[in-house]
Order: C-alpha cells, then sequence, then structure tokens
C-alpha cells in the first residue's frame, strides 16, 4: 500500500501548480522486472515527490515544468527527472510543441541476464534523455502536414552483480564478470501529408527518416551520441496510401 498527499492551487493568470508527495511504507515486489513467470525481485520502501507546474493553457504560449525524486530506502538509491514541454500556438492553423524529459537512476537495480547460476541482476547507474519535437499546421479543413522529431538517448553502467534468490532478495555474484553495459540511441523524424478528399477517404503521403544505434560502451556526452546517431546507416522511407470510402448502399441502388 501507498499513502500520500496532493496540494493544488490556481494563480491569478489561471496558471496551475501542484505538489504531491507518495510514501510507499512496505517492502514490495515486482513481478515483470525477473522476466520469468512466477519470479519476483523485492523493492524496498520509497518516498515520490513530484513538483508540476503548468501554465494557462489558453494563451498562445504554453509550458509544464515537472520536476520529481524518489529517494528508496536502500544505502545511495534514488531517481530525480525533469520534464519540460513548451508549446507555442501561432494561430488556429499552425503550432509547434517541444518535450524534452531527463530521468538519472543511481544505484538502480535490474536485470541484466540469465545463466547456469540462475537471474542475475546489477547495480547500475541510468540515464535516460528524450527529445520530442510537434508541429501541426493545416492548411484548411481538408488537408494537414504534420511533423514529428523524436531523439532518445539511454545508457546503464553497471557496478556490481547479484542472483536473484527465490525469496525475492538478491545475494552478491562475484563470479559473473560479463560486459553487459549498454548505450543506446535512436532518431526518428516523420513529416506527413493527409488529405480528406471526400467523407472517410484520405491520401496520405509519409516521408521518414529514421535510425538506431546499441553499444555496450557507455558514452555519457550527448553531443557525442547525437554525432554517432547521425553518421549510422539512417533509413529514408517515403509512402503513399491512399483509403477510400464506399457506400455499398449507393453502389447497390446504382
Amino acid at each position: 500500500g501507498a499513502f500520500g498527499t496532493e496540494i493544488k492551487a490556481t494563480t491569478l493568470n489561471n496558471d496551475t501548480l501542484e505538489f504531491v508527495a507518495e510514501l510507499s511504507p512496505f517492502k514490495t515486489f515486482d513481478f515483470y522486472e525477473p522476466r520469468e513467470y512466477g519470479r519476483y525481485v523485492f523493492l524496498p520502501e520509497r518516498m515520490i515527490t513530484i513538483l508540476n507546474f503548468t501554465s494557462n493553457d489558453n494563451n498562445p504560449f504554453t509550458l509544464i515544468i515537472q520536476p520529481t525524486f524518489t529517494k528508496y530506502n536502500e544505502s545511495g538509491r534514488n531517481n530525480y527527472g525533469f520534464y519540460l514541454g513548451p508549446k507555442y500556438r501561432f494561430n488556429d492553423k499552425f503550432s509547434l510543441s517541444f518535450a524534452a524529459e531527463y530521468t538519472n537512476m543511481k544505484n538502480d537495480r535490474g536485470w541484466v541476464d540469465f545463466d547456469d547460476t540462475g537471474i542475475i541482476f546489477a547495480e547500475r547507474n541510468r540515464e535516460i534523455l528524450q527529445n520530442d519535437l510537434t508541429g501541426k499546421y493545416s492548411l484548411n479543413n481538408k488537408m494537414t502536414i504534420n511533423l514529428t522529431a523524436r531523439y532518445y538517448w539511454s545508457y546503464s553502467k553497471n557496478h556490481e552483480f547479484f542472483t536473484l534468490q527465490d525469496s525475492g532478495y538478491l545475494t552478491p555474484n562475484t563470479a559473473y564478470a560479463q560486459n553487459k553495459d549498454r548505450n543506446f540511441n535512436s532518431w526518428n523524424f516523420d513529416l506527413s501529408y493527409s488529405w480528406w478528399f471526400a467523407p472517410g477517404s484520405e491520401i496520405s503521403v509519409l516521408y521518414r527518416n529514421y535510425g538506431l544505434q546499441r553499444s555496450d560502451i557507455v558514452e555519457k556526452r550527448v553531443s557525442k551520441n547525437l554525432d554517432n546517431i547521425f553518421k549510422s546507416d539512417l533509413t529514408n522511407v517515403l509512402s503513399v496510401s491512399i483509403r477510400y470510402f464506399i457506400d455499398y448502399n449507393s453502389v447497390k441502388n446504382k
């Protein structure tokens, strides 16, 4: 079980401020992280705090700011994150929004492998960064142009290994020495045009540019990760689709 409190206030400008605190004072178990049916891993007690600022969405420019912090009842284990989401509505036809989300996990514990001794977990440091740019332009009430661009980067740097016991608790495993560090980059760019030329009927044109990069060598410089993904073999796709709605009753009558 968990206990929480929420405090919410609205300013005279109709901006919203919110504070959330949630306490999980009991030991719990995660049935998903072991990745084997019927197994589970212990989760320590934890305290989660969230602070949120959301500006008045009736204004052309809106902004969401949300820092978070989680403290576990385990030495040195905590998570903190930050979300930033500005959006600008230029007019009724054109809008752009951006979202940046960052998460840092210190001494996180999670699955890394199966071997002859059982299920291997690691204590590791992790960082996750995701950026999303979204745009929409309405040429008229039947034609729209949509833009979606996303860059995602994460890494996992292991510094201690464990074996999962049937009880759900972890015991140190000093014999395991494989490199299970991970560095992951992904890029996705979609530009699409849609034309609803008749009721229920649409022509869509999509240009997509995307790429993935995985490595067991952790690179913590964001600039270097960006450089690596754009120097990788990016894939370009151009597709055209037509969807036409036919009223069976009208055709039958004709």
